[in-house]
């Protein structure tokens, strides 16, 4: 029975009826949602965010926070283009994307623990940085080309189906398992849960604090670079625009509408993944119904603030059960 009562009261269940809800109001309110063009769309959408969201997770939870992530894709998406024009093989150019996105992420924690820089600020400059660096790297006689013509077998990466199932689902759901597997069973996953509920605590028992930073941050970073590795191989191209105002947005809005704290010390790779899913399926349905996409952007705080005020709300709630017990 405990079993059961933890399922049904876990924000994973409570996501899974809100999204059984959205498309039920779907399929009678559209003709076109349950398409075969439009579902891809969708799923293409909530793979892509949940494969970031997942890194997300793992960096919440030790209460980091990386805004910069979108522009870091878009940029790392520009160099995975100049790099197939310049015909180095896939191999080496996926290599490449991937060390430069870890390599991206360890400097943004380098500067949090060694300089002191708030996280918050430190995302924030990369953001714009990178941001502006995607369109420099992607300058071409005074035009931003848009990066196509990939390797066919690039493009096998994720671009085919199984069963009618595209590649890219199954991958954002192995991401997904697997990290979900590294926060609740691995030690050294675990330690974020202790940095994130108590980082003076954690020191005092012998974690190495600025290490579990910095390879948090890189793993964020590289887990972008995965994802943008596979929907550039999955749409066939990329470009520098990819990623900018809202990327980051809304994934962080996923991650804390899955369980995720700004505090720190709780959060779910599962829950994160189910959060984003809704959020996508919310900005589909607003456009399938042709509402203001203005509407949309007011939708995403929105949710962004209720998640928080609910999620404040229901951490003290065990709190003020645990001292009843007591007494």
């Amino acid at each position: 029975m405990r079993i059961f009562k933890k399922v049904f009261t876990s924000r994973e269940f409570f996501l899974l009826i809100v999204i059984g809800v959205l498309l039920l109001i779907l399929g009678l309110k559209s003709d076109f949602f349950f398409t075969m063009d439009n579902l891809k769309g969708v799923m293409l959408n909530i793979s892509i965010y949940g494969i970031v969201a997942a890194g997300m997770t793992i960096l919440f939870v030790s209460r980091g926070i990386d805004l910069s992530v979108g522009t870091v894709m878009a940029t790392l998406g520009v160099i995975l283009g100049r790099l197939f024009e310049k015909g180095l093989p896939v191999p080496i150019v996926i290599i490449i994307v991937l060390i430069t996105g870890a390599v991206i992420g360890s400097s943004i924690g380098l500067l949090i623990t060694k300089v002191g820089i708030n996280p918050f600020i430190a995302t924030l400059a990369y953001f714009f940085c990178f941001r502006g660096l995607s369109f420099i790297l992607a300058l071409s006689k005074g035009e931003f080309p848009f990066f196509g013509n990939f390797p066919a077998s690039y493009n096998r990466i994720a671009g085919g189906t199984f069963h009618g199932v595209e590649y890219i689902i199954f991958y954002a759901v192995a991401i997904v398992i697997i990290y979900q597997i590294l926060l609740s069973k691995n030690v050294f996953f675990r330690q974020n849960f202790f940095l994130g509920g108590n980082e003076t605590a954690a020191r005092v028992v012998g974690i190495k604090i600025n290490l579990l930073k910095i390879f948090n941050y890189a793993l964020v970073s590289t887990t972008g670079a995965i994802a943008i590795i596979l929907r550039a191989s999955r749409v066939g191209g990329t470009n520098a625009t990819f990623g900018y105002p809202s990327f980051a947005l809304i994934v962080v809005t996923g991650v804390i509408l899955g369980g995720g704290s700004l505090k720190g010390g709780g959060g779910s790779v599962i829950g994160s993944f189910l959060g984003v899913g809704v959020i996508s399926i919310i900005y589909n349905a607003m456009v399938m119904l042709n509402i203001n996409p203005f509407y949309t952007e007011f939708s995403i705080g929105l949710i962004l603030l209720v998640s928080i005020i609910l999620d404040e709300n229901i951490r003290k709630i065990p709190m003020h059960r645990l001292k009843k017990v007591k007494e």
